[in-house]
């Protein structure tokens, strides 16, 4: 019998940006919740929430994506330490996993966390 079926799970990942602005170079960051033009991009990480539809859960925590901060001059993005002295935007890419599937079922137990 090769009838073995083998359940194969949905992968999905939630991007949010993380935005600081300053007024000028010599200025301190703040936050900013505001400071991209696309509403994906101005989501926090907190306010991302699973779908509604049932079976998905988060596999991992958030972690920084392309390095950590890439600081905008102006004129582009950029990188390097000479970037971010003029630069008055910088921004870092978070995601995190979420699954739906595979080995999920059976088991039980133990409650939630």
């Amino acid at each position: 019998g090769g009838n073995t079926s083998i359940s194969l799970a949905e992968v999905a990942w939630e991007t949010v940006f993380e935005n600081q602005l300053r007024e000028n170079p010599k200025a301190p960051w703040r936050e900013s919740e505001h400071a991209s033009s696309s509403a994906a991009d101005s989501r926090r990480r907190e306010d991302v929430q699973l779908p509604r539809e049932s079976g998905w859960r988060w596999n991992g925590e958030w972690e920084v994506v392309d390095g950590g901060w890439m600081h905008f001059d102006g004129t582009g993005w950029g990188v390097g330490a000479e970037a971010a002295v003029t630069a008055t935007w910088k921004r870092r890419k978070w995601r995190r996993k979420r699954v739906r599937g595979g080995d999920s079922s059976g088991g039980g137990g133990g409650g939630g966390g």
